[in-house]
């Protein structure tokens, strides 16, 4: 299996590695002076991913990554403890960090109503399976003393193993649907093929939290009656810190765009020059055309009321470039333009600027 110090050095990796990630979001978003309340969630994980990553080491010290042989008698209850308080750990840090990536999702596709309804719902799963895995961690065994004293007359536990690993294969279910909530509202923009394929790949960079978790859910399955628990359970740990903290990392990666054009300068990120039409020309934008907080809702004259309306952060989504003209009576006779023949037609650029 794995030695003790690989399970220190891994752990370290991993956690050091979602500390720079954190850090270099939070840098980027600086940069274009906005911060929103998933930069705050993914900040709350980090001390969790840490936390992860302490207890591990706790464990090594009291014989994790041993042979159960030569683990001293004294060091059972420690470890079993520590062992316990990572549980806890995990599951709180594995729903901070879908919480934010969900608020991700509202943030940017969260004025198309079915979509903001979807992204509440697995919020709120995800908070009942974090607070449902936190209950049966501390009351698997009853009296809670029990788990490290098997001496206790009286004591029992649940079958740990399944618990586990149909929460582990929750989870797994779980990221995989986060990774597809974004398909479908990404592929309705107005955008080309090429574009939204690209953004597609952008958002799908939590696919490496979904192999993770996969990872994670396969160690689990197979630590079940083995015959030496503290060196077997070693690889579990290493990906049961793994995943929340590579977790905060894929979900940091889509949020560097600004440190990159810092770096490099503007590039165009998606699609090719020029502009992106939707079909039949130029939309022509009436009574629909509004601009709330700097926020620009779009909508097509021809749309019905229930249709999509695209609704665009000018610092976090699109340029948009919008120009008045008036008719051409007005014009030659010098006068001043009439409101009334005022039209407002707005192009979109093909150059995403999202900022996430």
């Amino acid at each position: 299996m794995v030695s003790q110090s690989h399970i220190i050095v891994a752990n370290l990796v991993v956690a050091i590695a979602a500390t720079i990630a954190v850090f270099l979001r939070f840098v980027s978003r600086a940069l274009i002076k906005s911060f929103a309340a998933d930069d705050w969630l993914i900040l709350a994980a980090l001390p969790f991913g840490w936390g992860m990553a302490i207890c591990t080491i706790i464990a090594v010290h009291y014989g994790l990554g041993q042979n159960a042989r030569s683990v001293p008698p004294e060091n059972i209850a420690p470890f079993i403890q520590v062992y316990l308080a990572s549980e806890l750990i995990w599951a709180c840090s594995m729903a901070l960090i879908k919480i934010s990536v969900l608020l991700l999702y509202v943030r940017i596709f969260g004025t198309m109503r079915y979509f903001r309804l979807l992204a509440y719902g697995f919020g709120g799963f995800t908070i009942a399976w974090a607070i449902m895995v936190v209950f049966v961690c501390t009351f698997q065994c009853l009296p809670m003393a029990y788990q490290w004293d098997k001496t206790i007359e009286g004591g029992r536990c649940i079958d740990s193993w399944l618990f586990f690993t149909i929460g582990s294969s929750f989870d797994v279910l779980v990221d995989f649907a986060l990774l597809i909530l974004p398909l479908p509202a990404i592929w309705n923009l107005q955008l080309s093929i090429l574009q939204k394929i690209s953004l597609i790949v952008i958002f799908s960079l939590g696919s490496i939290t979904c192999v993770f978790s996969l990872i994670r859910l396969v160690a689990v399955a197979q630590a079940k009656d083995v015959p030496d628990p503290t060196f077997t359970l070693g690889i579990v740990a290493i990906w049961s810190t793994a995943e929340p903290c590579l977790g905060i990392v894929s979900t940091c990666l889509p949020s560097y765009k600004p440190i990159i054009t810092r770096i490099f300068g503007h590039k165009e990120d998606v699609g090719s020059s020029g502009t992106s039409k939707p079909s039949g020309g130029n939309a022509t934008f009436g009574s629909k055309f509004s601009k709330n907080g700097g926020r620009l809702a779009l909508a097509s004259a021809s749309e019905n009321e229930d249709d999509h309306q695209l609704i665009y952060n000018q610092k976090e989504l699109m340029s948009l470039k919008s120009y008045a003209t008036a008719s051409n009576d007005s014009a030659a006779r010098g006068q001043d333009i009439p409101m009334d023949n005022i039209r407002v037609q707005t192009n979109i650029d093909s150059t995403w600027t999202h900022n996430v």
